[in-house]
């Protein structure tokens, strides 16, 4: 077997954002490793010393969209790659949205802003594997609590 890396990654949040007009919030960015401008959910690394999973996920909402949430739903989490990335995705869906401030955006971060009424977003217009996988856990919760 030739030389085999692994990756030693903070862990990752992802957040599906609705507004109370039941909105989902996404966002459109340039991802370098697939060479796309790709729409997805906002979400980053957790990689302030002492920061939560949920703290890192309400930071990552507001840096890239501007928005807050009302209510935060945990939804579980899983390994990123866990054939050679260290690290986790913990998932999350933010309820009541709202546009509270500018983005704060990264030196390098260029995100566009999209709202889509939930009755027309569908899971599986996220070309990312863990986007697709929070998409599919917001929506069985959605449907399953009548939100």
């Amino acid at each position: 077997m030739g030389p085999y890396y692994v990756l030693e990654n903070a862990d990752w949040v992802c957040v599906l954002g609705l507004t109370a007009d039941r909105n989902v919030v996404l966002i459109d960015e340039y991802h370098h490793g697939a060479g796309v401008v790709g729409l997805g959910l906002p979400g980053g690394a957790a990689d302030h010393p002492g920061e939560t999973m949920l703290a890192a996920a309400a930071r990552e909402l507001a840096e890239e969209t501007g928005y807050s949430a009302g209510e935060w739903i945990p939804l579980g989490g899983a390994y990123a790659n866990w054939g050679n990335l260290t690290n986790r995705i913990h998932f999350f869906l933010a309820l009541d949205c709202k546009l509270v401030g500018p983005q704060r955006l990264d030196e390098n971060e260029e995100i566009e802003i999209s709202l889509i009424p939930l009755e027309e977003f569908e899971a599986s217009s996220m070309q990312q594997a863990f986007h697709f996988t929070n998409a599919l856990l917001a929506m069985d919760y959605i449907r399953r609590h009548d939100r």
